[in-house]
């Protein structure tokens, strides 16, 4: 191993790598050679021979011989100038460096990659080409490959073979053929494609820049690898990102960034180089770090100057220049910017007080937990039982991760059961630990269970007794409301039950259903603390969600009855008569044995916080007893009295707390605060199919001190009767008002004896009002309003009475001449203005009696007597409802009168206003 890491420490140090081309093998004999029809395809061939490890000796002496046949063809190409010999080729990596933390060089090689170097790199540098690595992207534009769709069936492909199929839609061809479009492109298709370098470093990892006559030929014109001699390309792959070495002439050009230089700097430099100016450079180093905000654009330059930096303070033993460094860095990078052997290095070199903190503060917080665990297994490991300091801390770091085991990232799971692994007795460890950790994120213990469960060295038995254990310790200690930090994001505040979920999952999984009845327990309990709001939403979902782990696995309904039964008591005592809301209500009612009874007992519990607080919402109240009247489904006698007993017990609650005095008082709409309380009372009644709570409501506003007080009926129980059909509407009831026939009935007389009254002129009615116009326009915009209050009149002297003239046509005049002859009776005069006669229009002066100044408040209140009376419904229930007072109310609000008395002779003098002659004549 230690020959291996110094063959690749030379091979890294490539400007001072040198060999003796004289010590590689001959060129293969004649019966080894295949036509070298290529560079490229020839240094293919040549790659791919096996020289695994355990690869026979002759085929690592074939491809060696191959190798160099290869790159001096290639190089006497290069020299005579042939303008097809190729100036760079890629041979791609076959192993994955996606995410190192550590700056990417040679010694990072792993398997294949590493072998395949060192065939590569003595022969390359015997003929002079250059090597570098290289991180490369391709892709090509074009359409996907289609197939029938038939056809693709009988071949059998699946439908569900996400790889293979975009998507599965009715697309047809030209031909109306349904076909099925693949995840490859069509050879055929390509429209466009790109090559490119996307970073080019050194073999030491020193960033550098492209130059060459070979670049833009690769860049332009490179399709589906042409210039890949080695590794794998995917068919027909339409895009990749793959790192290489890069073999050949093309020369590159050190980097002019800062970080570039400073990094080129300090990987050079030397014991006995000039130590000031590599202060000064690191001095420069620290300025630029300190104008660094951190983004992601500038995190590859700050590691790459903090590491080199860091080992050059660590070669010069210069502490203050190491901490300045780490400052930099600050706490939750310095693991991830200096890497792991540099802090190695700086342990061994600086007194472990000095920089104990330091390196505390790293595990304590840095972003990368695998950096973490690796420090500490390599410091330990390094330090053995001599430096007792050290072995000591990495002891007590080794428990911190599992202070709080929802930080450890779901893939950093092996990197936490490695630890455990490295205690001596390492399951009594793990079971101290998980006994002492409040985590959050389930899936993390998950796959940590799984974990131990496929580690061989454990003893299983043990290892499923510390699960149970940990997961009835989870049960016992997390907190079950916590906000979901997505949706709050939003300002939508909510709790997220899916730790909850996930430990049940967990229980069932490991069949620990007593952590099931404690979670679900301690949930109840904590329920009263929470915002009542939230904790509604919260247990919505919950019902959901255990309602499927409940039917998945029928063993464990027992304990989670309990939880249904308080599930479905919240979201009743919040009911808000959602379809949504209903359906988990009667998820969760479907676990209760006798549904009747838990309902009642609901109730009960709802009836206690109601009397501690107003009812704010009684149309939900209303709804709420509408929806578990819904609900009663066959049950005892027992359970069916305590139903009734408690909605008993609501309607009578409802009734004694309503407070009647403001309904004395002058409103504006029948929507005012106390008419809705007692309509909403009266809808309750309805709903809850209590006709003894009609009954005794009704007597409460018949019955109270003013009950008989005009302002009392008018502002209160008016409104109130009203406005019954459009809430009996509301709530999906019958227009039938069945039990409240009695109140509407009296409340309708009261009404009009106590409120309406005669009318102001005797003989009138409401609808004899309505009759004097014919409904004419004529009538209704010059006379109708004459009587109703709508136009100005001009008093006279010495008389009871107003005037008002209207201009208007001799037909238009008789006309209304013929309407005004049914209110003679009522004392209403009228006349020709013979003064102001013309050839065009006649004045029609009438004179209306005083009385008639009140008639327009009259008609409005007994406008309302008609609403009230069509509450009753028709003709029989308004006679059922009203009794010997019905003709009364029906004469005032609908009668006709007689007949109008004939008019005075013309001759005769009783009145002024009797029509002369010539004004009949007219």
């Amino acid at each position: 191993m230690e020959t291996l890491a110094q063959d690749i420490s030379r091979i890294e140090d490539w400007e001072n790598y040198q060999v003796d081309i004289s010590l590689f093998p001959n060129e293969p004999n004649e019966s080894e050679l295949t036509p070298l029809t290529s560079i490229k395809e020839s240094l293919t061939d040549a790659l791919s021979i096996d020289v695994t490890s355990d690869a026979d000796s002759t085929c690592r002496l074939l491809q060696s011989r191959k190798l160099r046949r290869v790159f001096k063809a290639w190089k006497e190409a290069l020299n005579g100038r042939r303008l097809d010999t190729p100036h760079l080729l890629i041979s791609l990596l076959e192993e994955t460096y996606v995410g190192e933390e550590e700056i990417f060089t040679v010694s990072s090689f792993r398997g294949k990659d590493r072998l395949l170097l060192f065939q590569i790199a003595p022969i390359a540098k015997a003929f002079g080409f250059n090597l570098h690595i290289a991180e490369v992207e391709y892709y090509e534009d074009g359409y996907p490959m289609t197939v029938p769709r038939a056809e693709f069936l009988e071949a059998g492909g699946s439908l569900g073979q996400k790889p293979e199929i975009i998507e599965d839609t009715e697309v047809e061809d030209e031909d109306g053929v349904p076909i099925l479009e693949l995840r490859k492109l069509d050879p055929d298709s390509v429209e466009n494609w790109d090559f490119s370098f996307l970073q080019v470093s050194t073999l030491d990892g020193v960033p550098i820049d492209l130059t060459g006559p070979g670049l833009d030929k690769i860049e332009s014109q490179d399709r589906r690898g042409q210039f890949v001699v080695h590794g794998k390309l995917t068919e027909r792959e339409p895009h990749f990102e793959v790192q290489g070495i890069e073999i050949g002439f093309v020369q590159f050009e050190a980097s002019g960034n800062l970080e570039d230089q400073v990094y080129h700097f300090f990987r050079k430099f030397k014991v006995g180089d000039d130590v000031q100016k590599a202060d000064k450079v690191a001095q420069s180093a620290l300025k630029w770090l300190d104008g660094k905000s951190g983004s992601e654009e500038d995190i590859p330059g700050i590691k790459r100057v903090t590491a080199c930096v860091c080992k050059y303070a660590t070669q010069r033993k210069d502490l203050e220049l190491f901490e300045r460094v780490l400052d930099a860095c600050g706490p939750e990078h310095i693991l991830s910017f200096l890497g792991i052997s540099t802090l190695l290095g700086a342990a061994t070199v600086f007194s472990w007080c000095a920089i104990e903190h330091w390196y505390t503060r790293a595990v304590k917080n840095d972003v990368s937990n695998a950096c973490r665990a690796k420090l500490i297994r390599d410091l330990e490991e390094a330090s053995g039982n001599q430096d007792i300091a050290v072995y000591t801390w990495c002891g007590l770091q080794k428990g911190s991760f599992f202070e709080n085991l929802g930080k450890v990232h779901v893939l950093e799971i092996d990197t936490l059961v490695q630890l455990v692994l490295s205690y001596p007795e390492p399951l009594p460890v793990l079971r101290e630990r998980l006994y002492k950790t409040q985590g959050a994120d389930m899936k993390t213990y998950l796959l940590l269970f799984d974990k131990m469960r496929a580690t061989e060295s454990f003893d299983q038995s043990d290892v499923l007794s510390i699960i149970v254990g940990s997961i009835r310790h989870l049960a016992t200690t997390i907190n079950p409301f916590q906000f979901d930090e997505k949706a709050s994001c939003y300002n939508d505040y909510r709790y997220s039950v899916g730790h909850l979920i996930d430990l049940v999952t967990l229980a069932v999984q490991y069949q620990a259903g007593d952590a099931i009845s404690a979670l679900l327990e301690r949930l109840w309990q904590e329920t009263s603390n929470q915002n009542n709001k939230h904790t509604v939403q919260y247990y919505e979902d919950l019902v959901l969600k255990l309602d499927g782990v409940a039917k998945s696995n029928p063993e464990y309904q027992g304990v989670m009855v309990p939880f249904f039964g308080q599930a479905f008591e919240i979201l009743l005592c919040n009911y808000t008569g959602s379809t949504e809301r209903d359906r988990k209500l009667r998820a969760a009612l479907e676990y209760e044995r006798d549904p009747l009874k838990h309902i009642a007992q609901c109730l009960f519990s709802y009836l206690a916080k109601r009397a501690s607080q107003p009812v704010s919402d009684r149309y939900s109240e209303i709804e709420m007893v509408k929806f578990v009247n819904g609900l009663r489904l066959q049950s005892s006698l027992e359970s069916e009295e305590l139903f009734q007993r408690a909605l008993q017990l609501l309607v009578t609650q409802s009734i004694e707390s309503l407070d009647l005095t403001p309904l004395s008082k002058e409103a504006f709409d029948h929507n005012f605060p106390a008419a809705c309380t007692v309509k909403d009372c009266i809808m309750l009644c309805l709903v809850s199919g209590s006709r003894d709570g009609i009954s005794r409501l009704s007597d409460r506003l018949l019955k109270a001190p003013q009950g008989y007080d005009p302002a009392y009926i008018q502002h209160g129980l008016a409104s109130i009767v009203t406005s019954l059909p459009a809430a009996q509407r509301r709530h999906g009831l019958s227009a039938d008002i069945g039990p409240l026939t009695h109140l509407v009935g009296e409340v309708t007389k009261r009404y009009m004896e106590l409120c309406v009254g005669e009318p102001p002129v005797p003989g009138i009615s409401l609808q004899g009002i309505d009759m004097i116009g014919c409904g004419c326009q004529n009538c209704k915009q010059s006379l109708v309003p004459i009587f109703m209050g709508k136009v100005a009149k001009t008093p006279l002297r010495g008389s009871p009475s107003s005037r008002v003239e209207i201009r208007s046509k001799a037909q238009v005049k008789a006309h209304f001449e013929e309407r005004l002859a049914p209110t003679y009776k009522w004392g209403v005069r009228w006349r020709t203005d013979m003064q102001k006669k013309s050839k065009r229009s006649h004045v029609l002066q009438i004179d209306i009696p005083s009385v008639f100044d009140h008639l327009p408040e009259w008609s409005a209140k007994a406008q309302r007597g008609q609403e009230m009376l069509s509450v009753l419904g028709g003709i029989d229930q308004q006679r059922q409802a009203l009794g010997d007072d019905y003709a009364r109310v029906f004469d005032v609000l609908y009668a006709t009168g007689t007949s109008a008395p004939k008019r005075p002779a013309e001759n005769d003098e009783s009145t002024s206003l009797a029509p002369s002659k010539k004004a009949r004549m007219g």
